[in-house]
């Protein structure tokens, strides 16, 4: 028996040897989304001094904390999703520059923005997206809100938001439909772990939450490709990411 055995590069083609860089999805093909390289740790520690609760709490005080601390656990957890978003293969960047500073046209011209760079692949309007937008742009959709009649940020957008902390990353635009977080449990079945150590040194008491969470936000599809001698051939299948997530950056 002949040995017809080749090594080849699996990211080139076997007609012709040389590599893509972009190939065309048909229509009607399988599009499926998996977890991101990176998973998040949501952790979030808060010290309880004993003078401080030998001072005395109130329960409207000790729900307002607890409110606060929530909160803020909220859009840390935000801003750890945004930087994994950032590096993803299937995040496409778009930038939007001109906004204007008074925050009604601000808004006006953020929305006017996400609109004209909906991923059609994903979703057809707003409502089909949650958006994940820094916590310095709240305020002003807020206002806009108000100004317009609205209740809140949710109804003048008119689709889901989320907000996040730290760094100014953009808008991250999340086809409801695809993207997700998908939380890790432990042996018991807990999402979220709860911890309260004692801190003698400190004379408090250390209450820390975690929680892990896969980003299912890396889409696939496969792509065939034709055979340069005859086009209408196409054994060849590669397996490639695709733009689902779009994050739009707010320039001055």
């Amino acid at each position: 028996m002949q040995d017809r055995s080749v090594e080849f590069d699996p990211r080139k083609s076997i007609y012709d040897d040389s590599t893509f860089e972009k190939g065309e999805a048909v229509a009607g093909d399988f599009l499926f989304c998996e977890a991101t390289p990176h998973a998040a740790l949501f952790s979030f520690r808060q010290t309880f001094f004993d003078h401080h609760m030998m001072a005395g709490f109130t329960a409207n005080g000790m729900g307002q904390m607890a409110e606060k601390m929530l909160k803020d656990f909220e859009l840390s957890c935000g801003a750890t999703i945004a930087k994994i978003l950032t590096s993803a293969a299937s995040t496409e960047t778009k930038a939007l520059t001109g906004l204007s500073k008074n925050p009604r046209e601000r808004a006006e011209d953020i929305i006017d923005g996400l609109t004209m760079n909906i991923n059609q692949a994903v979703g057809t309007s707003l409502s089909d997206f949650v958006l994940l937008i820094p916590a310095k742009e709240v305020a002003g959709l807020e206002r806009a809100a108000q100004r317009a009649g609205l209740s809140d940020v949710e109804e003048l957008l008119g689709c889901g938001t989320q907000f996040y902390s730290g760094e100014d990353l953009g808008i991250f635009m999340l086809p409801k439909d695809m993207a997700s977080l998908s939380f890790r449990q432990d042996g018991d079945g807990d999402v979220w772990q709860i911890h309260a150590t004692r801190n003698a040194n400190a004379a408090a008491w250390d209450v820390e939450i975690i929680g892990v969470a896969d980003v299912m936000a890396q889409a696939k599809v496969q792509l065939k490709l034709a055979n340069p001698a005859d086009p209408a051939e196409k054994l060849q299948v590669e397996l490639v990411d695709f733009p689902m997530v779009t994050r739009v950056t707010l320039g001055e």
